[in-house]
């Protein structure tokens, strides 16, 4: 390995190599975007129900306060 000399890369095999690498970036960009989609999603359900037992636990304190 170390006396043999690397041949030099053609035109066609750098394009190629270009044409994979955008490839895999897109497939990332697409998996992450489905992910991304996921995850927002996931954290308004769980923002809606935080609001509705703060909401709740409002309500609660209120119907206490005022028996009173």
């Amino acid at each position: 390995m170390i006396g043999r000399r690397m041949s030099k890369p053609t035109l066609t095999s750098v394009t190629e190599q270009i044409h994979q690498l955008d490839t895999r970036s897109h497939r990332l960009e697409t998996e992450t975007s489905i992910q991304f989609k996921d995850l927002f999603n996931r954290i308004k359900r769980i923002e809606g129900i935080l609001i509705a037992a703060f909401a709740t636990t409002i309500i609660i304190l209120l119907t206490v306060a005022l028996q009173l």
